[in-house]
């Protein structure tokens, strides 16, 4: 029992704090919650496991649509301009996932 105890309290904050759907109010959270905590009382894990599935097969799966290359060399530029380094230099690398530069990208250095 204990791989399934210890499963139950991995899967318990997500399942229990899931949002409802993508515009829900504070209200709602608090009113899922308390229908969740229960469901779960009454040893409905199985009805809260099935609406997690559910909510995350609603959620959508296309990526945020990408920045051309023109719009982000202005908003670079501008914010460069206004003298904001931070924000200029966080909109690239939030871009880019803060990871490494490519072998193309290094050469230019």
């Amino acid at each position: 029992m204990e791989s399934v105890a210890l499963t139950c309290a991995l899967i318990m904050p997500a399942l229990l704090l899931q949002k409802p759907h993508q515009s829900a109010k504070v209200k709602e959270y608090i009113s899922y919650l308390e229908w969740r905590l229960k469901v779960l009382n009454e040893g409905g894990i199985h009805l809260l496991l099935h609406e997690g599935r559910t909510i995350q097969s609603q959620l959508s799966t296309k990526p945020r649509s990408a920045r051309s290359e023109a719009e982000l060399a202005r908003t670079f530029a501008k914010l460069m301009f206004a003298g904001k380094i931070r924000p200029a230099i966080r909109l690239l690398t939030d871009r880019n996932k803060g990871g490494s530069l490519n072998s193309e990208q290094k050469s230019c250095l």
